[in-house]
């Protein structure tokens, strides 16, 4: 299974993720370990999430 997600950030833009563990990925972005959401601004919301299969 993989998670497809949208993280909103406290300046109003959104980012468009995918990964395998959602809790882990999350942590990383809390951490700001990625230079794709750092430029979000902190204050990061997890607004939208959806689990779907893997072929």
């Amino acid at each position: 299974m993989a998670w497809v997600y949208i993280l909103k950030g406290a300046g109003g833009r959104h980012y468009i993720g995918s990964t395998p563990d959602l809790e882990a990925r999350m942590a990383q972005h809390l951490r700001g370990h990625t230079a794709t959401t750092k430029r979000l601004g902190g204050d990061l919301q997890l607004v939208a999430k959806r689990e779907l299969p893997t072929p």
